[in-house]
C-alpha cells in the first residue's frame, strides 16, 4: 500500500480507537485495540499497487476493510487479531466465496486483492474527518447501508435473517 493510503487507513484506525462503547447508539462494543493493531499491521505488509480500503468499525468490535467497485466487492472483517474472514462478491459474475485466512496470510489477502483490483484513492468522510460527531454518524450510515445490504443479499441467496 502506497504511504499516501496507508495514512489514509491509519487514520481511520486512529479515530476508532476514541470510540466508545454504543458508538453506534445501537450498543456497540469498543472496538478491540489488538484488532485495530493487527489491521494497521496487515496492511503495512500489503502489496504497494493496493488500493485504500473503506476502513470500518463493526458493532462486535472488530473491524472490517472493504473494497468497491460499482457490484463488485471484496470484504475482510478482522474477527480477532489472527483471523480475518472475507467475502467476494459480485452478483453480475455469480461469484459469492467466503472464507477465513490468517491475518499473517498476506500473500493470500493478495490473492484475494488481485481478484478486486481495487481503485488507489478511496473518498473522504462526509463532513469534517477530525469531528468525532461526524465520524460516528457517517460510521451509523455505513451500517444501515451493511444492514440492507445483507438483507438484499439474504433474500437473493434465499436465506432469511433477522436484522
Amino acid at each position: 500500500m502506497t504511504d499516501d493510503n496507508l495514512a489514509l487507513v491509519t487514520k481511520r484506525l486512529d479515530a476508532m480507537r476514541g470510540l466508545t462503547a454504543n458508538w453506534d447508539g445501537y450498543h456497540a462494543n469498543v472496538i478491540d485495540p489488538a484488532v485495530i493493531e493487527s489491521v494497521a499491521g496487515f496492511c503495512r505488509e500489503l502489496p504497494a499497487d493496493t488500493g485504500a480500503p473503506y476502513v470500518v468499525p463493526i458493532g462486535n468490535g472488530t473491524v472490517q476493510l472493504e473494497w468497491h467497485d460499482g457490484p463488485k466487492l471484496l470484504e475482510m472483517e478482522f474477527e480477532s487479531p489472527t483471523v480475518i474472514v472475507y467475502l467476494k462478491w459480485h452478483p453480475e459474475a455469480g461469484v459469492c466465496e467466503e472464507g477465513l485466512i490468517p491475518a499473517t496470510d498476506i500473500a493470500g489477502a493478495a490473492e484475494l486483492l488481485v481478484w478486486f483490483r481495487p481503485p488507489q484513492t478511496i473518498p473522504p468522510h462526509q463532513g469534517d474527518n477530525d469531528d468525532h460527531a461526524a465520524m460516528v454518524r457517517d460510521y451509523r450510515r455505513l451500517l444501515d447501508d451493511e444492514a440492507e445490504w445483507k438483507r438484499i443479499r439474504a433474500e437473493q441467496l434465499g436465506l432469511f435473517t433477522f436484522l
